[in-house]
């Protein structure tokens, strides 16, 4: 689970690497906070005992906004699919952790999550080749 973490993580920086060819700069800011508020939930909707969905909402309408906003909208949206899968990942991790009877199943969440990041990133990965090529 963890490996898989940090080969989303790895596949993250290279997408990021790829924008930053493609727009000619880094990460924007919103984008980087949204990043980080979504580990921040689905770490704590995870572990703690609240609604991980309560807190989600404000961070997936925050998502919305950000890749609608994106001059590279299939780019953004896999660098946050693949943040969320790497985090759904390492939540699943610290709660089996603190309880090793957590009844979560946030490690066949990370799976499909993982699967479904991988998808958007291979789109991404197309378009951001076809933009490239076009410039070229």
């Amino acid at each position: 689970m963890i490996v898989a973490a940090a080969v989303e993580a790895v596949v993250g920086v290279g997408v990021a690497v790829l924008r930053r060819r493609l727009l000619g700069r880094r990460l924007d800011r919103p984008l980087l906070v949204v990043i980080g508020a979504t580990a921040a939930v689905i770490v704590i909707g995870t572990v703690v005992d609240v609604s991980g969905v309560a807190l989600g909402l404000p961070v997936v309408a925050a998502m919305v906004v950000v890749v609608g906003r994106s001059r590279w909208r299939s780019g953004d949206a896999a660098i946050l699919a693949l943040a969320s899968a790497a985090a759904v990942a390492v939540a699943y991790r610290v709660a089996a952790t603190l309880d090793p009877d957590t009844g979560s199943y946030g490690d066949q969440g990370a799976w499909y999550l993982g699967v479904v990041a991988a998808m958007v990133t291979a789109v991404a990965l197309v378009n951001g080749w076809w933009r490239l090529r076009r410039r070229a």
